[in-house]
């Protein structure tokens, strides 16, 4: 509970004068209400993982399922975590039937029938935060993410793209995004760049609407986000 004492005004024969009333008033269960973040991202830590040929974090989906043949794997279960027991690791391979470097992995389910899915939310956030540390040969390289919100029947209502300059130790991120209006899911995607070998590890994410901070990517330029 609060207690909270306080002063009040009181009007006589049109002078207004302020008297010391002691009066209390005692508040309980306050909370806010509007645009406060209540849906969260499924498995945002990446604590826990599904094992069948190969480790995928639970409810997300990596392109493992195809490399599995080549014998290879993108998605990795680190200890290397910037929080708790485990970080993703995404490691950009060599795909030979696709003849294409790739190290992707996306949220919900992905498969050869349609987009991926995402995953269920309501909301409009300022930004998708988290921590992570990308290692390359390539001093031109970066890693990406990228976040679409959407409404069934209604398409994209939102979603912004971000870029990731490599750092050797676990450096925080801001996404920006924007949002016209209320969608239903979300689909958050993160790519480890062009180069083999190169490693993203990812951890701690989460949605928040507390203002942008100033500064926090070394390629703040590079945020864009196409409809």
């Amino acid at each position: 509970s609060l207690l909270l004492r306080s002063k009040s005004l009181q009007w006589s024969n049109n002078v207004e004068s302020i008297i010391d009333t002691a009066s209390y008033l005692y508040l309980d269960n306050i909370s806010f209400t509007g645009t406060a973040i209540t849906d969260t991202i499924p498995n945002a830590d990446f604590e826990n993982w599904t094992n069948l040929e190969y480790d995928d974090p639970t409810d997300w989906s990596s392109i493992d399922q195809y490399l599995a043949a080549e014998g290879k794997s993108s998605s990795i279960k680190s200890t290397d975590a910037y929080d708790g027991n485990y970080a993703l690791m995404l490691e950009t391979v060599y795909m030979s039937s696709w003849e294409d470097t790739i190290g992707t992995i996306f949220s919900g389910d992905i498969s050869m029938m349609g987009p991926p899915t995402g995953f269920a939310y309501t909301g409009t956030p300022q930004k998708l935060t988290g921590y992570y540390k990308f290692i390359s040969s390539s001093p031109n390289d970066s890693a990406s993410m990228f976040c679409q919100l959407t409404k069934a029947n209604m398409g994209t209502t939102g979603g912004g793209e971000h870029y990731l300059a490599a750092t050797n130790t676990y450096t925080y991120f801001e996404c920006p995004l924007f949002s016209f209006s209320v969608g239903d899911s979300a689909l958050i995607v993160f790519e480890a760049g062009m180069t083999i070998g190169n490693q993203l590890y990812i951890d701690s994410l989460d949605f928040s609407n507390d203002p942008i901070m100033v500064g926090t990517s070394a390629q703040n330029e590079k945020e864009h986000f196409d409809l």
